[in-house]
């Protein structure tokens, strides 16, 4: 069996049980991914204080029996171990193997690079910190040692009942502030900017990726890992330059020759037929390793690296639940379902636009009420929008300016996505809680090929705003917003083709 990193789950599991005594804590997972393919994983713990020294020196042994280094720091340690790809990473802790509603983590080896993409998952879980309940402690009035009559009783229990309130108080701030002060790092450092990511902070020209995980310890909230980025195979791209480089002087030597040998009807021909192959090949090679740079592979089941222990959302094999998964055709339906379960459990799909590399728009009802599901399939987000049938039918819905042709009104529509206050849009529409709900205007065109192509997209303050003057800013928003337009009118043909009656209004 694969020996396992485990820099993560098992040192935050041990900050929540010591936090409170322990005051403040930094947890830091660091993954390096080196060019060679390797990877050096190194976490660090460190308390304020040294209350709980036994449970970290067993950690610590632990980590050392698990083949890490480990150097001593002011109260706590950093262990460090490489390992020559990342398929031990993926043999360790949970959080590397999410269950089948999730990618986890994939990887496509070609001859230029290789292609890896991040798709992880840690259910938020309950706050698990004591509370303080001095009340607890207050003697009832027929406890030993209470001599006191009833009045006299009432009169001290209230005053022990405020005093254990304030303390009570005082407690519990001291146990958010430890919280607070608490850090819980997971951060990636790539030797080349990273393609994609919901990273909390970006550095280093998007090479360094650092993702805070305290809220799914401490405050319950789902958290994501979501990242894309290739390694090159350095050597290989300049072998191949090499021979590139070597074309090309045989191509322009035959060239050459061939302009010497002008007079020479038979060999001019010759070269210059020679040397316009070689100008192809070098030109055709050049064009294709830019295009695979610029075009990533679309990656599969096949390419996910999942671990013989893991398991799947119902506590089963998750190699078993692929598997079968694997061998079953899905329909268009049932493949956007099984997409958005983990997001929108509740959710009844009854129609799906095309499926394709940018995502797909599709039609359910949750409780009762009709919305339009949208997946970005670049950003793996989710987002609703109540269902209103001017936008369904937006055809029907502009002006005619003659010539067959017709001046089509705006679409206009409330965007509900999850997501944190801390970005671009956050000042625009309303919040609820993390849900952000916001008024999305944007302004089409349809070409000669009646393709439908996006345009402007603004937005405004409050539920209702009056005025649209806001730019649309999130790059996972406008993302979201555009897959609304270029994939509605495949939705209409299915709720067509499915014969599906919807309201008026």
């Amino acid at each position: 069996m694969i020996k396992k990193l485990r820099p993560l789950i098992n040192f935050c599991v041990l900050v929540a049980a010591c936090l409170v005594i322990s005051g403040c804590v930094n947890v830091q997972a660091d993954f390096i991914f080196n060019k060679d393919g390797s990877i050096t994983g190194q976490h660090t713990i460190e308390f304020s204080s040294m209350v709980d020294k036994n449970k970290l020196e067993d950690q610590k042994e632990n980590d050392r029996k698990d083949g890490y280094e480990i150097k001593d720091i002011s109260n706590g340690y950093t262990a460090t171990k490489t390992t020559e790809s990342i398929y031990p990473l993926v043999g360790g802790t949970q959080m590397f193997n999410p269950d089948e509603y999730f990618n986890g983590v994939q990887v496509h080896k070609g001859l230029l690079y290789d292609y890896y993409s991040f798709d992880l998952f840690k259910k938020g879980e309950e706050n698990k910190m004591p509370k303080a309940n001095y009340q607890a402690n207050i003697p009832g009035f027929f406890s030993p040692n209470v001599n006191m009559n009833i009045w006299q009783y009432m009169d001290y229990r209230q005053q022990a009942e405020e005093q254990a309130r304030q303390m009570n108080q005082m407690a519990d701030q001291a146990t958010k502030a430890a919280i607070d002060s608490a850090k819980m790092n997971v951060t990636f450092n790539l030797p080349y900017s990273a393609d994609d990511s919901n990273a909390d902070i970006k550095t280093n020209d998007n090479k360094t990726l650092t993702w805070d995980i305290k809220p799914a310890f401490l405050n319950n909230q789902d958290t994501s890992i979501q990242a894309k980025f290739k390694i090159y195979h350095e050597h290989t791209i300049i072998a191949l330059i090499i021979i590139g480089i070597i074309i090309l002087i045989i191509a322009i030597v035959l060239l050459v020759l061939g302009i010497i040998k002008r007079h020479d009807r038979r060999n001019r021909n010759l070269f210059l037929s020679f040397s316009a192959v070689l100008f192809i090949i070098v030109a055709g090679s050049a064009y294709m390793a830019k295009h695979s740079i610029d075009h990533p592979p679309q990656l599969t089941m096949a390419d996910r690296i999942v671990s013989d222990n893991a398991k799947d959302s119902n506590n089963k094999s998750l190699l078993t639940k692929l598997k079968a998964a694997s061998e079953v055709p899905l329909n268009p339906i049932d493949t956007a379902s099984k997409t958005i379960s983990g997001k929108y459990p509740a959710i009844q799909i009854t129609a799906v636009s095309s499926i394709d590399e940018d995502g797909f728009l599709a039609l359910g009802t949750e409780d009762s009420k009709l919305y339009l599901i949208i997946y970005d399939a670049r950003g793996k987000s989710v987002a609703l929008v109540p269902y209103d049938s001017k936008l369904l039918n937006y055809r029907e819905h502009g002006t005619s300016t003659g010539k067959d042709k017709k001046l089509y009104d705006p679409m206009r529509f409330l965007l509900q996505v999850n997501e944190k206050k801390d970005n671009k849009d956050e000042n625009l529409g309303t919040w609820k809680g993390i849900t952000h709900t916001i008024p999305i205007y944007i302004d089409f065109k349809i070409d000669a090929n009646d393709k439908i192509i996006p345009g402007m997209i603004t937005s405004g303050q409050g539920a209702k705003p009056m005025h649209y003057q806001d730019a649309l800013q999130e790059p996972k928003n406008v993302e979201l917003a555009n897959i609304v337009v270029t994939h509605i009118d495949s939705l209409r043909a299915d709720i067509k083709e499915r014969n599906i009656i919807l309201p008026s209004k």
